[in-house]
């Protein structure tokens, strides 16, 4: 993967994520190249120069900023790991995407979990998107701190997430029992749907409850992004009042 722009290049360097090469226009601004060779020289990587229309043709005709990386494939966490996360603790908070279609949308998912602490994040193999560069420009580089598992049987991994102590709360608009009325300081796994479906009824079987966000206006729902910041930071708010 070639990852573009300047926080996303950075938090890639920050993270334990291999790095073969960064690649920067000639005449960056000195304080992000100090930034970014800071981390190349405590990690030994090499740095190219180039004329800043040249970088197009690492990562394309998208913003970069003047800085481009070059690393490998996204590495999820295995099951093993996932499990290993929600077992040591009695704080798990998960959060699965269930099918959501926009890059853009999954991107500032991300950055919020790993903003809120977020135990781990969950994605379908199949019918959702893949972490990719696009996703790491849009998360600012939140992808690089935040453990993801991709899964290709979300029904089969809510299961097993619920025979762990794991409470399962899908997201659906229009319930009787809000966020703000549910207890979510328990180990929990959020189910958030896609953009027009929203959760799949077929999971619904799996889930513990549904939990909606009270809406005063006149629009039907919110974007998912922001519905996810506030049930994850809902919880958050909730587990920190439990320990006053």
């Amino acid at each position: 993967m070639h990852i573009y722009g300047k926080q996303p290049v950075l938090e890639l360097l920050r993270s334990t994520h291999p790095v073969f090469r960064v690649i920067m226009a000639e005449y960056l601004d000195s304080r992000t190249e100090r930034a970014i060779i800071k981390y190349t020289d405590k990690r030994a990587i090499p740095v190219h120069h180039f004329r800043k229309n040249e970088l197009q043709r690492f990562c394309g005709a998208v913003p970069h900023q003047g800085v481009v990386a070059e690393t490998g494939d996204y590495k999820y966490i295995n099951k093993t790991r996932l499990f290993e996360k929600i077992t040591n603790t009695d704080q798990a908070l998960v959060l699965i995407l269930d099918q959501i279609q926009d890059v853009h949308n999954v991107g500032a998912i991300v950055r919020t979990a790993e903003v809120a602490g977020t135990t781990a994040v969950i994605v379908p193999e199949k019918g959702g998107v893949r972490i990719n560069e696009t996703v790491a420009k849009t998360s600012a580089g939140a992808i690089f701190h935040c453990d993801i598992h991709q899964t290709n049987n979300v029904q089969a991994l809510l299961k097993e997430l619920a025979a762990r102590g794991l409470y399962i709360a899908a997201m659906v608009a229009h319930q009787e029992m809000t966020i703000y009325q549910a207890d979510l300081k328990k180990p929990l796994a959020i189910v958030v749907g896609s953009e027009g479906k929203g959760v799949r009824k077929n999971l619904f079987p799996f889930c513990s409850y549904k939990l909606s966000i009270q809406q005063f206006g006149r629009l039907d729902s919110l974007n998912v992004s922001v519905a996810t910041a506030l049930v994850l930071f809902e919880a958050r708010r909730q587990r920190l009042l439990n320990e006053l």
